[in-house]
């Protein structure tokens, strides 16, 4: 009988030191160290040409479209109220591999509204489970369509 115990004992003693306990995640780990993010980073100065209109109000936003690898529209993230030196972190739907930026400006001057938008000619690609960087700058070049499209 007290054989039976000790083995018994001894067979629950080695099934838990078998079990390591760092290897048990908490769900939420898992989430964080697979989630792919991007980071826009909004750097076109428009300051001294709004200087020129005195009075002028304008607000400008950026729309990030997240597609899949069939060209597929799977989410949306909107930057709002975007001015130089802007930046922003967004998480990507679990499904998205590229991104397109639309911007959009609206600006009143004089009782006047002046608005506009164009799509940032340029796809940025995701790095899976990765960060990238997107840089809105003067530089790019813009157009009436969509990149990806």
């Amino acid at each position: 009988m007290k054989l039976k115990i000790l083995t018994l004992l001894l067979g629950v003693s080695l099934l838990f030191i078998s079990c390591d306990p760092t290897g048990i995640k908490d769900e939420s780990d898992v989430v964080n160290k697979t989630e792919t993010t991007y980071t826009v980073k909004y750097n076109i100065d428009m300051s001294d040409i709004w200087a020129q209109l005195p009075g002028a109000t304008h607000e400008e936003s950026l729309a990030i479209f997240e597609y899949n690898d069939l060209g597929e529209c799977v989410n949306t993230q909107n930057f709002k109220d975007v001015h130089y030196g802007s930046t922003k972190t967004f998480t990507a739907s679990k499904l998205a591999k590229k991104l397109a930026v639309y911007h959009e400006v609206e600006a009143e001057y004089n009782g006047k509204e002046a608005d506009t938008a164009y799509w940032i000619q340029q796809v940025f690609y995701l790095e899976e489970g990765g960060n990238i960087t997107i840089n809105i700058t003067g530089e790019l070049r813009v157009g009436a369509a969509n990149p990806i499209n």
